[in-house]
């Protein structure tokens, strides 16, 4: 009986080495991107987790060594929260010949919303929710003195229900949306704007499609199939 215990003891000790020895042997380096992507230019963002292809006539926005443009430090009612420390505008492109009247940006939330949906964010843009007072109007601006859109209003009336928030369902690259439109004015100048919302692995990405009133029909198919091209990501790397 005592030989029978040792054998098997031996026995679990060697299939744990081997096992051990499997798992190095088979580790890789990080799986290439082989996929296809619509533009040859790409920001690949190491620190936010995220590529976005655009056109070669438009031009980016970014902050120093890929950092935020600018920063979200608190809530739309002025107080801090521990889930809003590492929030903001990471990046905005704009055709290089009118950057003036056409404004396509990617904000990320890295810090992981722990108990937040997409529809708990989405309300709390939109104003409707307590818990996560993140109005969008106030908050996802670039003016640096933190001026709100003039006479900003939301073309769709989002309520805290299940059936109004699927109804801004959408979906581009295999990616989950929340899509509601809304107008200000720039300057007394008409302008019309686009928001999409989604949840990421470290947090959620805001993009946002911007453009005066006169420039939007004929920059809207542009920044929708720049959409298509933005893709999250983990550790791969481009082949």
């Amino acid at each position: 009986m005592y030989s029978k215990k040792i054998l098997t003891r031996i026995m679990l000790c060697l299939l744990a080495v081997v096992s051990m020895f499997t798992v190095v042997g088979c580790k890789k380096d990080p799986t290439p991107i082989s996929e296809s992507y619509i533009f040859d230019k790409q920001l690949n963002s190491i620190r936010y987790y995220f590529e976005q292809g655009y056109p070669d006539d438009w031009t980016l926005k970014a902050g120093n060594d890929g950092n935020y443009i600018k920063k979200i430090e608190q809530y739309a009612d002025g107080s801090k929260n521990q889930y809003i420390t590492d929030c903001g505008l990471v990046a905005q492109l704009s055709p290089t010949a009118n950057a003036d009247k056409v404004k396509y940006s990617v904000y990320s939330l890295k810090y992981p919303f722990m108990r937040a949906t997409g529809g708990d964010f989405l309300l709390g843009l939109v104003g409707k929710s307590a818990d996560y007072p993140l109005e969008f109007n106030n908050l996802f601006i670039e003016d640096e003195e933190n001026n709100p859109r003039a006479a900003f209003v939301w073309s769709q009336e989002i309520e805290d229900t299940q059936e109004s928030i699927k109804s801004t369902t959408v979906y581009y690259n295999k990616i989950t949306f929340q899509k509601v439109p809304y107008t200000f004015t720039v300057d007394g100048v008409d302008w019309k704007g686009m928001m999409f919302v989604t949840v990421s692995k470290e947090g959620f990405y805001v993009i946002t499609f911007e453009a005066a009133a006169d420039a939007w029909d004929a920059n809207y198919s542009t920044m929708e199939k720049m959409l298509k091209d933005f893709r999250m990501r983990g550790w791969e790397t481009r082949e």
